[in-house]
């Protein structure tokens, strides 16, 4: 029998999975001046999904000596939820929140936060092993012993932080689905706006707002009944349209120059291999007033 650092070493606490769930156990716990060794199946930053925080996270981060800022991540400071079938809307702004509690939350890229939380372990004196997959598991009279890609680990204790991939779970066959629960989630993430461009309109005041909008089969037109009034909905442009709104922004600028010149820059963004796209910038007035023809 071998180990994975060949000297027989038994950890204290051998934790799998380096998501958010097995960084903080394993930071509080090196912390606390025990042995720690975190097995992560990827190299890290890899993409993962799920960047919405909330205030109430931002104590723990000070306990695991870990800083935010806005510089690395995007401050939110409240959220909305939108019934699509109702339209009926719920609006949280954190500030209004319980008294005592931070009045905002951050929005992170998963890639760079996990790998944040999981190098202060580093720092807090974990260990960290890197594409390291976990395969059998077996507990014997005084340890854990755990079979890996990259040899045997015993441990007096092992934490699963597997998250979806519930190992443990899955490996004694106690995984229960929740069936007919019907929830799918759907993501999309936009790129292409070149860093500094942001910055300097951050800084500048010009930026006022920007969105991205859904792809063309998930467009509804909408048109009144011609007697009743009553909407009626219909489905939008065919899915293989050619040319779609995919977002918008609004500046706030002095001159029609000035736009014209912040849509050169944004149409040259770097695309695929850094390559400029030079795609077609469409700019349009926002209204203070109907036209006077109308």
């Amino acid at each position: 029998m071998t180990t994975s650092n060949g000297n027989g070493h038994t950890h204290d606490v051998l934790v799998i999975g380096g998501g958010p769930a097995g960084s903080t156990t394993a930071n509080l716990l090196a912390h606390a001046g025990h042995d720690v060794l975190v097995l992560e199946k990827e190299v890290f930053p890899r993409f993962h999904i799920g960047e919405s925080l909330l205030p109430i996270d931002l104590p723990i981060f000070e306990r695991l000596g870990v800083k935010l800022d806005y510089k690395d991540f995007i401050r939110k400071d409240g959220a909305e939820f939108i019934d699509e079938r109702t339209g009926a809307k719920a609006t949280f702004v954190f500030r209004e929140g319980l008294e005592g509690t931070p009045k905002n939350a951050y929005q992170v890229e998963r890639s760079r936060f996990d790998h944040h939380l999981l190098k202060q372990a580093e720092a807090r004196g974990a260990k960290v092993r890197y594409g390291v997959r976990v395969q059998e598991m077996a507990v014997e009279d005084d340890a854990v012993r755990v079979d890996t890609s990259a040899g045997v680990i015993h441990a007096r204790y092992m934490v699963d932080a597997t998250g979806q991939d519930a190992f443990m779970a899955r490996s004694n066959r106690t995984v229960q689905p929740l069936k007919g629960f019907g929830c799918v989630a759907v993501f999309r993430h936009y790129d292409g706006l070149a860093p500094e461009i942001f910055e300097e309109l951050t800084a500048s005041g010009e930026f006022v707002d920007a969105q991205g909008l859904a792809l063309p089969e998930e467009a509804r037109v909408v048109r009144a009944a011609p007697a009743s009034g009553e909407p009626v909905v219909t489905d939008g442009p065919f899915p293989e349209a050619k040319e779609f709104l995919a977002g918008f922004w609004i500046i706030d600028v002095e001159s029609a120059a000035r736009a014209h010149q912040i849509a050169a820059r944004v149409s040259a963004a770097p695309g695929k291999g850094g390559v400029p796209m030079n795609m077609p910038i469409e700019l349009r007035q926002v209204m203070s007033k109907p036209p006077e023809d109308l």
